[in-house]
């Protein structure tokens, strides 16, 4: 049971793709608030988003500035429910979004300012090839943003604690963007962390 439900966290599908999505508007609204105030949106600036979920971070970046905002989900639910939400910045030309997978996806060199993700890096067995992937994205002086659970608080979760999500601590993830190229700092906040890493 805790299995499944963690497979629908990794990627929501079908019905219960549905209930686990409002669920996780729901959680992570908040984190999101705070995301968005760290990316901090101008409007020269050209974003990605690594897991999109609702939308909602994308519509909030394009409601703040008057940026393009991109980005990808391999949740089928999550891509419907998001381009739903961004209609408006999808007919300006604002906003466009994927449905896929970032680890397999052909992406562009060199083009974005500020890449983020919520919640994402425990799906990636391997940390080094999504970080070096988006190093190549950033422009020059750009800068990856992560909000990640503590590892008590994975840890501690019948949902999470599975064979779906990966067990990372914040300094060994710091660890991993140091050694990709990148300048990596991070806060606590609520019950995880951010993560700024500047491109090197």
């Amino acid at each position: 049971m805790y299995n499944k439900i963690a497979q629908q966290l990794r990627q929501p599908t079908g019905i219960w793709g549905k209930i686990i999505s409002k669920f996780l508007k729901k959680m992570n609204g908040e984190i999101y608030t705070q995301m968005i105030k760290e990316v901090d949106a101008n409007d020269d600036d050209k974003i990605y988003e690594i897991g999109y979920g609702h939308g909602s971070g994308v519509f909030q970046l394009a409601k703040q500035a008057n940026c393009i905002v991109n980005g990808i989900d391999f949740s089928e639910v999550m891509f419907v429910d998001a381009v739903k939400l961004n209609q408006k910045f999808i007919r300006e030309d604002r906003v466009h979004l994927t449905f896929g997978d970032f680890l397999s996806a052909s992406l562009p060199t060199h083009e974005y300012t500020k890449v983020f993700c919520v919640n994402v890096i425990y799906f990636w067995n391997d940390l080094e090839q999504p970080f070096a992937q988006v190093r190549n994205m950033l422009t020059k002086n750009g800068v990856f943003f992560i909000y990640m659970d503590s590892l008590t608080e994975i840890e501690n979760s019948r949902f999470t604690n599975t064979e779906n999500f990966n067990l990372y601590d914040v300094d060994g993830v710091k660890t991993k963007l140091v050694k990709i190229g990148f300048k990596a700092t991070h806060y606590n906040y609520g019950r995880g962390h951010v993560i700024r890493a500047l491109k090197a």
